[in-house]
């Protein structure tokens, strides 16, 4: 992954989960909005599971205040990590990774849901053009500049 990338990914986290403690953004919004489209950083996936964990738990924290204590707490030592751009200790990691969260929380509509559909669909029909022995032979790239990438490739790429 791209470094910069990263960091932009782990400040955009750490303003998310920010505006969860604050409560001016609710956890569940927040995980629907959640920068994974494409996003390795493991950094970023350890804090997404944290913030799912606490917002699973929410029924739990007005009655035991010391759980939602040591989750707060846990959560402001991530933002203080994610917000310099920093990628979080390894013990954090391996305590959260192992037990990844779902890409998203359920009976809600995001708006990552059409982005997958389409890219699914583009990856899918870009394949059935490209294994079609009829195009491949008739089609043929022009010019060195079209040499690497298949002809329905740069098809797309001259539209956009």
């Amino acid at each position: 992954m791209n470094p910069k990338r990263a960091i932009a990914y782990r400040k955009q986290a750490a303003a998310l989960l920010e505006s969860v403690i604050n409560d001016q953004l609710e956890a569940r919004t927040a995980i629907n909005c959640w920068p994974t489209l494409g996003n390795q950083d493991p950094s970023v996936r350890c804090v997404y599971t944290m913030l799912w964990y606490f917002e699973s738990d929410e029924d739990r924290h007005h009655v035991e205040t010391y759980y939602s204590d040591l989750q707060l707490k846990f959560l402001q030592e991530a933002i203080a990590f994610l917000k310099e751009g920093e990628p979080l200790p390894l013990a954090v990691l391996q305590m959260y990774l192992p037990s990844t969260a779902p890409p998203e929380y359920m009976s809600s509509w995001t708006w990552r849901t059409p982005l997958w559909k389409l890219t699914e669909l583009g990856e899918m029909i870009l394949g059935i053009l490209e294994t079609n022995p009829w195009l491949n032979r008739n089609t043929k790239p022009k010019g060195p500049r079209y040499a690497e990438q298949s002809f329905w490739q740069n098809r797309i790429i001259a539209k956009r």
